[in-house]
């Protein structure tokens, strides 16, 4: 039978580092927005006056998974609300449980959430990836402890898919669309130097574990 270990302390957290990275190397489709990493950094700038709740489910001895969470007020028409979320706030465009089995986690978190002292009003877990990893598995989860879920779109994001390569998708594109391409990139090299940066680490396993935090702060300055 699965239990779950609540850890409501970030300074308790230190002593999952290495769990929660074995974990998200094994979640489908992960970002960096499900890493231990983006949590004390969201919880440094953004915690002050929210609970955190991370729910680390356990089989015996064996983690099966981790679910952040975090209780935070929000401003309705009816008031303020105590919300029960993903700690990401817009920041991304998905979210999740950490770990290879999603459906066990979910389940055994939306039961310990059901059976104890409730500090919510509203259990809103936002940014599900509905079509590409969640599949139900939010809806069920919740109807197996006992809760009644409504699902409705949250937000919508845009992604591009590219199954063959960047020319292939260059070239499928409309003479209209190339040119406003093109004309938006002069435009933009006017202002000054260009340069693109994509940044994946491959982890602390391929000698590869630099957080990059200055690229971190720029995008946070930009935004």
């Amino acid at each position: 039978m699965a239990q779950v270990r609540e850890i409501n302390d970030i300074g308790k957290l230190v002593h999952y580092r290495l769990l929660w990275r074995h974990l998200l190397s094994q979640t489908r489709q992960a970002g960096f927005f499900q890493s231990q990493d983006w949590l004390e950094v969201f919880w440094k700038h953004y915690g002050q006056g929210r609970k955190l709740r991370v729910l680390i489910v356990y089989d015996g001895n064996e983690a099966l998974g981790i679910l952040p969470l975090v209780v935070q007020s929000e401003y309705t028409k009816a008031g303020n609300v105590r919300v029960l979320t993903y700690p990401l706030d817009g920041w991304g465009s998905f979210f999740g449980p950490v770990g290879p089995n999603p459906t066990l986690t979910l389940r055994a978190a939306m039961k310990h959430i059901r059976n104890t002292p409730r500090d919510w009003d509203l259990l809103d877990l936002r940014w599900v990836n509905q079509n590409q990893t969640d599949h139900g598995r939010t809806e069920h989860g919740m109807r197996a402890a006992g809760l009644t879920p409504a699902g409705q779109p949250w937000a919508q994001s845009a992604i591009i898919e590219l199954d063959d390569c960047w020319e292939t998708y260059w070239g499928n594109r409309s003479l209209k669309f190339r040119k406003k391409l093109r004309r938006s990139y002069r435009q933009l090299e006017k202002m000054g130097r260009v340069k693109f940066v994509r940044y994946r680490p491959g982890g602390l396993a391929v000698g590869d574990g630099a957080p990059r935090f200055d690229l971190f702060d720029a995008a946070v300055s930009v935004a």
